[in-house]
């Protein structure tokens, strides 16, 4: 029972962390800084992979920040998952979850990073997937 306490505040912290935080809310505010961070650099790494000297001369190192800010997108978007209840808790986990999930929130989110994650499950779909990569830009809007 204590730890079942324990976890549903944890998660509670973790959602109220994740979500837009109030400006005394240091923690939140670091969170909101990183993901800002992630996507600026995200976007500058996808527009200098473009150019052929510079993926030449530094594309290993581009491919590597590109997966870790893709990574912090998939663990965010789990996150969010994990906590769906405190977002609306009115509803039930499932209504909760499928409001999310069909929200321009939760298709932007979604969108910034499965499709780099498509390509190793749909190798012939690599280029249609890279188009959707763009779409990480709406992140800056949510």
């Amino acid at each position: 029972m204590h730890m079942n306490r324990s976890v549903n505040h944890f998660k509670k912290r973790v959602f109220e962390i994740i979500e837009i935080g109030a400006p005394e809310d240091y923690a939140s505010r670091a969170y909101d800084l990183t993901g800002v961070l992630a996507i600026l650099v995200n976007m500058i790494v996808s527009i200098a992979y473009t150019f052929e000297e510079i993926r030449m001369s530094c594309g290993a190192t581009l491919l590597a920040i590109e997966a870790i800010t893709v990574a912090f997108f998939a663990l965010d978007y789990a996150l969010r998952l994990w906590t769906i209840k405190y977002l609306h808790p009115n509803m039930s986990p499932g209504e909760s979850f499928l409001r999310y999930f069909f929200s321009f929130s939760g298709i932007v989110d979604l969108l910034s990073f499965l499709p780099y994650y498509l390509p190793i499950c749909f190798p012939a779909g690599t280029v249609a997937f890279r188009m959707f990569r763009i779409i990480r830009v709406f992140r800056l809007f949510r």
